[in-house]
């Protein structure tokens, strides 16, 4: 096994074992050593049932096999046992009686057993046990629970690989199902430490830059110098000067024309990391010579030319109208690549020399490792309806580094003959859009959005636009702003931000991740590791309630569940540096906030309790939860709470020596913050807010709504009145709103989404639907799942509810919103939660994990 160990190493292969479920249960300890030389342990059984759970998964942990390093997978074709009258009977390799899928389809009247999650029938006196899609489906969802690391389909030669049986998946629907179902949530796609590695690793490692935006260029004579000036200045990173097809034998570009704008070019250089020669591919079929080989020759010298005449600092290749890309032309993409390798071998001062190919998905998707190892970057010519497309997404999530891909898009090929006309192409809707004379590659600003946070979210190495010279670059459309297009790409497609070491513990607040611990829920989850504490900066706990007692008398209730574990909470502060918040929150028998404040005027002596807790545990922070933002605006209310900051302030914890923290934590009406004393005076109060809910106000009109979604309203209505932003906490919840609709419904799910407020009801903690619950639903296809690309959630809906929540997606993309935007910080609630999804991921605190991946 050791011998086996080291070929692997240096073969790059796999070992894996498979065991019988008995034996697993019966020598556990062997087989857990065995697991620390091998790459897989596959659990052979076809017995489901969580009473059968125990029998060989629990031995194995508990004899130290690491559960997700080392898969435990199910074999899940299920064969016939001539010898057992029983479903879920063990599999016999030899069994004289093999049933293929393609003779089990043909079973019409066969049943599912629900904890065995298999088919079965009875023929001839036994019992013939077996898989379609929905049993993969089911098995899939169980694995995904119980939190192993995969699934194995034994033998996969059965698994009707002509397409006899299955119309919808054609070859091979079992593996085809598996693959499906595990990617559950699309939580693989999110940017991880392993993406970071193989970018590390490739050989040209140091052209992977955080953000890139591409813009090719159609030099023409009709071009002013000064629009270049700026397209630079609107934020390309890489331009790419088009300079057209070499389509004709001898065809060569007007050298006139480049050197008009090179010059310029020279001088923008700095501000640039790239310039480079973009070209379309040859068509050969125009030449009249048969030697390929010549042409393609002819072809790379006259590029190899133009690039040394000019000084070029690479190519970029134009496929991007071919579905099927040809050999000859793979040929002459092959040779250019190897120019380049060789340029960069010749000439260490050009060792930026790029490579960058533009193609559509269907050529990706037909070759992609080919296409990944020629070219530096990939610009996928992406139409904005194929980011759902199922199979582009399975590629993404196997790609292994993302940075390498750009999603692209092509503006309009012709201006209109008309001004008006012209213009319409900036403000045309997606269903307009559709419906256009335009092919569909084309892009406008509203799908330009989309594909910017598709990018964002599945972790891209960035964006790219072709035909930026019709970006209305004299701003007679939208009203001086130059490059619309680009403008909206760069504002939407979000950067990997810079990460800075705080300097003290005092200053570790000025960038925050607040984790919220709820003691009510799971009071080990979060000890039992040390992963989910290092990302955080802030712990906060329910300590504090106030109550009412008999008398009538506001209380100060220290919450016991809390108490339990606080010297644990202590412990974590001290050891991974964190900043200890105190939650303070109304208690039962008190209906509004505005009774704890009228209980505040009537009795002072609080004032000191309050206080004495906060000294009495050492907290670093103070936050109060008190609703909507609208309930403190009244001046008596806020002169309360200028006098309890006042006592904190004097009153420094005895071990920290930093100022205890004053936070206040409220839902989010945008339209409520036209009061700017009010405004002013909470910038003075408190030290930060946390930002808990979005509601978009039924006063909004149609324009302002769809103008973005209510968390970018809600935080340019505070810059509006001039509150600074970097005071506010941007929070991540799991989930969020639920809608409930009648099954007979015509109100599409966009629909509802583009007005925040119908149907809408705003789920507290005591949630409908947990994570691992959701998991199964989608799994099981009762309900369909997307991405909201324009309001930065996840959805899932069946005919009568709609539930928008949280995905790693989302998560990773509203951080890096809050990065971008200046924010304080972010929060995520509930950190030892179960619904932090790692029941149907695998993955421990993803989403903490998406939302601290930069940083």
């Amino acid at each position: 096994m050791h011998q086996a160990r080291h070929f692997s190493l240096r073969k790059n292969m796999i070992i894996a074992v498979s065991i019988k479920r008995s034996v697993a249960q019966q020598i556990p300890k062997i087989i857990a050593d065995v697991s620390k030389h091998v790459d897989f342990v596959i659990i052979a059984s076809d017995e489901m049932t969580d009473t059968h759970i125990s029998y060989f998964v629990d031995p194995l942990q508990t004899s130290g096999i690491p559960d997700r390093e080392n898969a435990l997978a199910i074999h899940s074709f299920v064969l016939l046992n001539p010898n057992e009258n029983i479903v879920g009977a063990s599999v016999i390799r030899n069994s004289p009686d093999l049933f293929n899928y393609r003779h089990i389809c043909k079973v019409g009247d066969a049943n599912l057993h629900e904890q065995a999650y298999s088919k079965y029938k009875k023929s001839n006196d036994r019992w013939i046990a077996f898989n379609d899609e929905e049993t993969i489906r089911e098995k899939v969802a169980w694995v995904q629970r119980k939190n192993l690391g995969g699934i194995a389909l034994t033998d996969v030669n059965f698994d009707d690989p002509t397409g006899y049986c299955s119309k919808n998946f054609y070859t091979f629907p079992l593996v085809k199902m598996a693959h499906s179902q595990m990617s559950c949530l699309h939580v693989h796609a999110v940017s991880s430490s392993a993406d970071d590695k193989e970018t590390k690793k490739s050989q040209n490692s140091d052209f992977y830059e955080q953000c890139v935006r591409l813009c090719t260029y159609t030099l023409r004579n009709g071009n002013e110098p000064l629009e270049i000036d700026n397209l630079i200045k609107s934020g390309c990173t890489h331009l790419s000067i088009y300079v057209g097809k070499f389509d004709s034998p001898g065809k060569y570009v007007d050298s006139y024309l480049l050197l008009k704008h090179m010059e310029l070019l020279k001088i923008k250089r700095a501000n640039v990391s790239a310039v480079l020669l973009s070209v379309h591919y040859m068509d050969f079929w125009k030449f009249s010579s048969n030697d390929t080989s010549n042409n393609v020759n002819l072809f790379i010298e006259n590029i190899e030319h133009i690039m040394n005449e000019f000084g070029f600092d690479g190519i970029h290749l134009h496929f991007e109208f071919a579905n099927a890309i040809e050999e000859y032309e793979k040929l002459y993409t092959e040779k250019l690549y190897n120019k380049i390798l060789n340029i960069r071998k010749m000439e260490s001062n050009r060792n930026k020399m790029l490579f960058i190919i533009s193609l559509n998905v269907n050529a990706f998707i037909n070759e992609a490792e080919q296409w990944l190892r020629r070219a530096d970057y990939l610009n996928l010519l992406l139409k904005y309806y194929e980011a759902e497309s199922e199979e582009f997404l399975h590629l993404t999530h196997r790609t292994g580094n993302r940075k390498k891909l750009l999603i692209g898009g092509a503006l309009f090929k012709h201006q209109r003959s008309t001004h008006s006309d012209f213009c319409k192409q900036f403000r045309m809707s997606i269903p307009e859009y559709e419906d256009s004379s335009f092919d569909l590659i084309y892009d406008n600003i509203q799908t330009i959005v989309r594909k910017a946070r598709f990018a964002t979210m599945y972790g891209f190495g960035g964006m790219a636009l072709l035909n930026v010279h019709v970006d209305d670059p004299s701003g007679i459309c939208l009203r001086g702003s130059k490059f619309p297009c680009l403008r909206a790409m760069k504002e939407n497609y979000l950067c990997q931000p810079r990460c800075e070491t705080p300097e003290n513990h005092c200053q570790k607040s000025s960038n925050k991740v607040m984790c919220y611990y709820s003691a009510e829920v799971d009071s080990d989850a979060v000890f039992s590791s040390d992963l989910p504490l290092k990302r955080c900066t802030h712990l906060a706990v329910n300590i504090l309630y106030f109550f009412k007692d008999r008398n009538g008398e506001l209380k100060i209730h220290t919450s016991w569940s809390t108490m339990r574990i606080l010297n644990e909470l202590l412990s974590l502060r001290i050891q991974h540096g964190l900043k200890l918040v105190a939650v303070v929150q109304k208690k039962h028998g008190i209906h509004s906030y505005n009774e704890i404040i009228r209980l505040m005027t009537q009795d002072e002596r609080w004032f000191a309790e309050f206080v004495r807790v906060i000294e009495l545990f050492d907290f670093d922070a103070v936050e109060l939860h008190f609703g909507s933002i609208e309930n403190i605006q009244h001046q008596h209310i806020l002169n309360i709470l200028k006098k309890l900051k006042s006592e904190l302030k004097r009153n420094p914890t005895a071990s920290n020596q930093c100022p205890v923290e004053f936070g206040f934590a409220a839902e989010m009406y945008p339209m409520n913050l036209g009061n700017k004393i009010f405004v002013e005076t909470i910038y003075g109060l408190f030290d930060y807010i946390t930002l808990l809910s979005f509601k978009s106000n039924r006063g909004l009109g149609i324009a302002e709504t769809n103008r973005g979604i209510a968390i970018e309203d809600t935080i340019s209505m505070f810059e509006d009145q001039g509150f600074p932003v970097r005071k506010l906490v941007l929070a991540l919840p799991s989930f969020g709103i639920q809608f409930n609709l009648g099954c007979g419904s015509n109100v599409s799910v966009e629909d509802v989404l583009s007005n925040l407020s119908d149907h809408a009801q705003y789920l507290e903690y005591d949630r409908k639907y947990r994570m691992n619950d959701l998991c199964r639903k989608v799994i099981r296809k009762e309900m369909k799942e997307f991405i909201s690309y324009r309001h930065m959630g996840a959805v899932a809906y069946s005919c009568n509810e709609i539930l928008f929540y949280e995905r790693p997606e989302t998560i990773r993309y509203k951080a890096r919103f809050a990065a971008a935007r200046g924010l304080g910080g972010i929060a995520l609630y509930r950190l030892n939660d179960e619904n932090d999804c790692s029941s149907c991921s695998g993955i421990s605190y993803c989403l903490l994990d998406a939302a601290t991946a930069d940083c």
